[in-house]
């Protein structure tokens, strides 16, 4: 029988086109359903080898003998450009902006001896339910503690919240945003489980009452202590005060960090205001 390479060649071209044609179909179907692209540049990787900024770990190689061995054998990738919500192994780092939303219970599957974790960005979000094991953007505070299990296995469940106006409502689970501070701590339980409720503010005018836990923002120092309870319940009470312009020597509590642009020149040994600490004097830096 005569095989006409023509018409096969022509025939191959033709089903090419059509495939083509339907997988762009598929494509832009999944868009407009809200499914996203996959990653791109998917690549083995070896587990001795820092994985580069910007990609993740989609699959770890439960092989033994890869080209890799001893080391384990991943497979990395970057995200595409309309990813919103990607399944990676707990092996990989977590981009910025981007938090965990879910974390499978027991490891194995394309993760072999990792959890499998699913990612979800943040952008043009405001409250997102999250797991404990993921890191969250400045910006961002828990504001609600669940029990572990569901979504998050062995971690707790946490919801997470954008900043919006001059306090906010926490639990201390949460990270303290720059330039904020705590100002009413409250005992275990509510909202936040097993930890603590808090209250934190942007710090205003000269001088403010925060609790002792509380981060110190730039420019500011701790000027006075006070026996604890009241609204930081097991915390010690402190007064911050803003530093001024004219300012070249200043008597601190010695739980206070040293101000940028500072430096120590004398610890009294009396704590006066600052019980149970020591004051100590600082000034200006020539």
């Amino acid at each position: 029988m005569k095989i006409n390479f023509r018409r096969l060649l022509a025939a191959s071209v033709l089903f090419a086109s059509l495939l083509a044609s339907f997988s762009n179909q598929v494509f832009s179907a999944s868009l407009n359903k809200g499914v996203k692209p996959f990653v791109i540049n998917s690549q083995s990787w070896c587990a001795n080898n820092t994985i580069p900024p910007g990609y993740i770990v989609t699959n770890v190689s439960s092989n033994p003998y890869t080209s890799c061995s001893p080391y384990q054998q991943y497979t990395i990738a970057q995200l595409g450009p309309y990813d919103m919500q990607v399944a990676i192994c707990s092996v990989s780092p977590i981009p910025t902006n981007w938090v965990i939303t879910q974390t499978q219970s027991g490891n194995g599957g394309y993760c072999a001896g990792y959890q499998a974790e699913t990612i979800q960005t943040t952008t043009n979000q405001t409250q997102m339910g999250v797991c404990a094991n993921s890191p969250y953007p400045q910006n961002w505070v828990v504001n609600q503690v669940g029990q572990p299990g569901g979504n998050c296995a062995q971690y707790q469940n946490y919801h997470i919240a954008t900043l919006v106006g001059t306090s906010a409502s926490i639990c201390s689970a949460s990270q303290i945003p720059n330039g904020w501070v705590i100002t009413s701590v409250s005992p275990v339980g509510g909202n936040c489980a097993n930890w603590q409720p808090e209250t934190i503010s942007l710090p205003s005018g000269n001088q403010m009452h925060v609790c002792g836990n509380s981060p110190v923002p730039g420019g500011w120092y701790i000027s006075s202590n006070a026996p604890y309870g009241g609204s930081c319940a097991n915390v010690l009470n402190s007064t911050i005060t803003k530093i001024q312009s004219y300012d070249t020597q200043l008597t601190m509590c010695g739980n206070s960090p040293v101000p940028a642009g500072w430096y120590v020149s004398k610890v009294n040994q009396s704590p006066g205001s600052c019980s149970p600490y020591l004051s100590e004097v600082i000034q200006k830096n020539p």
